[in-house]
């Protein structure tokens, strides 16, 4: 069962009071605001004065529903691959083998078996393959020519064999194919939405109003993300940083009319890497359990505790 609202914005506070206790200056005991109640999402009186903090999440819902499709028909090869999926053949040369979807084709219900059975066919004419020149077969081989295997040709761009002795049989991993032409000012745009459609919302007297029965010294605002943002909002491998996105940030927000409206601005970035595929594409052990932060108003500065090597997005 997914976690509620809420229940996911206690998690984000959780993570963030356990990376930095301090991100306001002192350590504060934050009180989730009962729904109805809200805005602001968390309130702290302890230590005096009141202080409010109010959550929103960096993610571009387009991208999102776009990556959603497309991990919707990568979990449908999934199960079609993982369907009558034969363990007696186990290959001696691959520990994973991962197709590209072709995501603009849904498969047809009528040619699913035989999707599956090429499939095989295939991993193990490659694993053959391999016996046969285990010299000049590379620990990372990609194959975009289907000859014989027409189901191949038609559902999937390519497929990477990476090589290894399976432990527990044949894995695969859907490989999202997204690639191509990327705007590195998209995720800064995608941010500085973020920051002003908050901006806008909270000038609104109504919102004023009610803030005003909290009794708030201070209304500060936290832009967290986490995988979601990872996963579907941006490629993998392009060299432009946290810190880079979050200055241009921070030079927007600095600019806005309605920029008094919080008292300080945070970016929180979280991430819990899973292990088999940060073996699987290379990231270091050290970044398996990602925690970055800055400050965006009134001025700024990165957390440095957060890490020693600027997040590549």
């Amino acid at each position: 069962m997914s976690p509620s609202h809420q229940e996911r914005e206690c998690e984000i506070m959780g993570n963030l009071e356990a990376a930095f206790p301090s991100f306001t200056g002192v350590p504060r005991n934050w009180t989730a605001v009962t729904q109805g109640a809200d805005p602001p999402d968390f309130i702290s009186r302890i230590p005096e004065p009141a202080v409010g903090l109010e959550l929103t999440e960096w993610l571009d819902g387009d991208q999102m529903l776009m990556a959603k499709a497309r991990e919707t028909r990568r979990e449908q090869i999934q199960a079609i691959l993982a369907n009558g999926r034969q363990n007696a053949w186990r290959p001696q040369h691959f520990r994973v083998v991962i197709p590209t979807p072709r995501y603009e084709r849904r498969i047809d219900r009528n040619e699913q078996e035989s999707l599956r059975d090429e499939f095989y066919a295939r991993v193990k004419s490659a694993d053959s393959e391999a016996a046969l020149n285990i010299q000049d077969w590379h620990p990372s081989n990609t194959q975009t020519e289907f000859d014989g295997f027409p189901m191949l040709a038609k559902y999937f761009t390519s497929i990477n064999f990476i090589s290894g002795t399976p432990d527990e049989g044949l894995s695969w991993i859907c490989e999202d194919g997204e690639g191509g032409a990327f705007d590195p000012n998209l995720p800064a745009q995608n941010l500085e939405r973020a920051l002003s459609e908050k901006l806008n919302a909270y000038s609104d007297p109504v919102k004023k109003a009610h803030l005003a029965k909290h009794g708030l010294a201070e209304l500060n605002l936290l832009v967290h993300a986490d995988y979601k943002h990872q996963w579907y909002n941006t490629p993998w491998g392009h060299q432009t940083t946290l810190e880079e996105v979050a200055m241009r940030s921070a030079v927007y927000y600095a600019q806005h009319p309605q920029r008094n409206t919080f008292n300080h601005v945070w970016l929180f970035y979280s991430i819990d890497f899973a292990e088999d595929l940060n073996e699987l594409v290379g990231i270091s052990g050290r970044l398996r359990r990602l925690r970055w932060m800055a400050q965006l108003w009134p001025n700024f500065r990165v957390f440095r505790e957060a890490a020693e090597k600027h997040p590549v997005l």
